[in-house]
């Protein structure tokens, strides 16, 4: 035992702190390269302790991965052990653990703790499950919430999100939430991931579905749904909350830019964020130069 701390019904949260340190254990939480990382900001927690186990009984490769000598020069602490779990050290002493070194999924290049996201969603009062994958099929990577309600209770995505990006930075934002009754279980109980798919439909919005209306919100509609890989977009679905970032925001403007013959740069998808919008700009553009 490395820390201790005693549970309450007051102090429950989804994201455990597992306490303090005990007094003759050292925690480090550290980056990729075994850097020490400052407090609040989550990494592999790191354990030293004069009475550290010398390793794994028969497995040599198990022990050369996790045991080594303390490359932090401390004289009481002379090796440490690289527990694989991911967690950060409060301001207050305590460790609070937030999810296994496994679990760990980069998009864009960018390193994104998914139960570091969950544990954020859990805290809203009317969540009952939330899982986060990314879907690898589209674009560079896509993170998708999927959510189920507790009884008598209703999500509403816009203030979710809302929350979400307060608190976490925007490439730790999902794309896209999708509101379920029940999650699928494996048959331990837990949440089966690899079950989970968005099925490239609309979406859970708190904005009703409108259907295009003239042919350049059909064409808009067309290839926004071309480049994000969703059916059934309705002409009033903000871009970012149906999935769009930059990089999709680069391929929408060049395809609308040879379907219409104009200029269109990608901030305009931004500045006009759904097919009403970016539709009758398209139409002003084209009728100004015919």
């Amino acid at each position: 035992m490395s820390t201790r701390w005693e549970s309450t019904p007051e102090n429950r949260t989804r994201v455990l702190s597992v306490g303090p340190p005990l007094p003759n254990i050292r925690i480090y939480i550290v980056g990729p390269s075994m850097n020490l990382l400052p407090l609040g900001m989550p990494g592999e927690i790191v354990v030293g302790s004069a009475d550290l186990s010398q390793g794994y009984i028969g497995r040599d490769d198990w022990t050369a991965a996790r045991f080594m000598v303390n490359p932090f020069r401390d004289p009481e602490v002379p090796r440490v052990y690289r527990t694989g779990d991911v967690g950060r050290l409060l301001h207050n002493g305590e460790l609070e653990f937030i999810g296994r070194v496994d679990n760990q999924i980069k998009v864009r290049g960018r390193r994104v703790e998914v139960e570091e996201i969950e544990a954020l969603i859990y805290a809203m009062p009317e969540v009952h499950q939330a899982a986060v994958i990314v879907e690898r099929n589209i674009a560079d990577g896509r993170l998708t919430a999927f959510l189920s309600a507790k009884p008598n209770q209703s999500i509403l995505i816009k203030p979710l999100r809302n929350q979400l990006e307060k608190q976490l930075p925007e490439y730790m934002i999902p794309a896209m939430f999708i509101i379920c009754e029940e999650l699928p279980l494996t048959r331990n109980g837990k949440i089966d991931r690899r079950a989970l798919t968005s099925t490239h439909g609309r979406p859970e919005l708190d904005s009703i579905y409108i259907a295009p209306r003239n042919e350049f919100e059909v064409e808009v509609k067309k290839v926004w749904e071309r480049v994000l890989e969703i059916q059934g977009i309705g002409v009033r679905d903000h871009f970012l909350e149906i999935g769009g970032d930059s990089l999709l925001a680069v391929q929408i403007a060049i395809y609308l830019q040879e379907r219409f013959d104009c200029s269109l740069p990608p901030i305009a998808i931004f500045v006009r964020p759904t097919v009403e919008e970016l539709a009758a700009e398209i139409a002003m553009i084209v009728e100004s130069s015919s």
